[in-house]
């Protein structure tokens, strides 16, 4: 008697036995039980891939609904919580959750960091600072609603408005559970090569946000927002091979910048990676965005009337309650 073992991606575990016996009687039931067996596999093969599809699929668009918004204003924030954010680390992208990079900039290991952080073109940018969107219909009522409290962050503080795209609206933001947590930046792209990995966009067109379930925290959200808008992180190391392609908008470095990463992002030994010139700073927090961060979004897209150093209050305790 011999046993076979077949491992399908799914990690289902397919056994079947066959009588090794080559009696001439036995031929006609041994051939049916083969086809039997081929039969099984194509059939479990299949139910593997659909299920690995079902994982991968972006879904269909639709939009948030009054219902969702409703449902926003329940939900009530703990300023408090432990974030875990390490979604937003991944080793395969361009500094752990940037979907896509511009041509004209590249990533400096050297002592050259900058201040900079936002994208100074204006054709790089939402024009009016109206971002048309379609989100995946595989997420669920919360889902659904945190994501809502989030736009409802944005556009309560900014002149930003996230709005349903048009059969007009050729570039806009998917928010779909693609793969951990990121955002493409709204630039013009050429193939680049950035970290090995090559990061292709074409200009204009759907522009992904990525929102697993491990990304589904307000702080979590807006800091993916903020690269849909057109900036970096705070504390980037890019290095401009263009001069103003960087803005960043006579604010000063924010170590309290919802786009800070903590001191231990990518650590692999629990050993800080990060450490803050000025002492006595925590980093990296996730609750909600900073006076700087509001100050930026404002300033990058005009909201503001005449020149001002004031914005509104930061939004780090911020929490919607019923």
């Amino acid at each position: 008697m011999k046993t076979w073992r077949k491992h399908e991606n799914c990690q289902q575990e397919i056994r079947y036995k066959l009588l090794a016996q080559s009696a001439t009687p036995k031929i006609l039931l041994a051939t049916t039980m083969w086809l039997a067996i081929l039969l099984l596999l194509q059939l479990t093969s299949a139910s593997c891939k659909n299920e690995l599809l079902g994982k991968s699929v972006t879904g269909s668009e639709t939009f948030l609904t009054e219902e969702d918004f409703k449902r926003a204003k329940l939900i009530k924030h703990n300023d408090s919580e432990v974030i875990d954010d390490s979604e937003l680390y991944n080793p395969d992208l361009p500094e752990g959750d940037i979907g896509s990079i511009p041509s004209s900039l590249s990533l400096s290991s050297g002592s050259n960091r900058m201040k900079r952080n936002a994208i100074r073109l204006q054709s790089r940018r939402w024009p009016n600072g109206r971002v048309p969107y379609a989100i995946s219909d595989r997420y669920d009522a919360y889902s659904k609603a945190i994501i809502a409290a989030a736009i409802a962050e944005i556009q309560g503080y900014t002149c930003i408005r996230i709005e349903p795209r048009t059969a007009a609206d050729t570039d806009y933001v998917f928010i779909a559970p693609i793969n951990h947590c990121s955002s493409e930046l709204k630039v013009d792209f050429e193939n680049e090569d950035t970290r090995q990995v090559k990061v292709n966009k074409i200009s204009g067109g759907l522009q992904y946000l990525s929102l697993t379930s491990h990304c589904l925290h307000m702080g979590s959200i807006l800091h993916e927002f903020m690269h849909a808008l057109g900036f970096f992180h705070e504390h980037d190391a890019f290095r401009m091979q263009t001069l103003g392609d960087i803005d960043h908008l006579d604010t000063p470095y924010d170590y309290n910048s919802i786009m800070h990463y903590p001191s231990t992002a990518f650590t692999i030994n629990g050993q800080a990676t990060i450490v803050p010139k000025q002492s006595g700073v925590s980093i990296g927090q996730r609750i909600g965005f900073s006076a700087t961060d509001l100050l930026k979004i404002n300033r990058l897209y005009n909201c503001l009337s005449g020149d001002t150093t004031t914005t509104t209050e930061p939004t780090t305790t911020t929490g919607l309650s019923s």
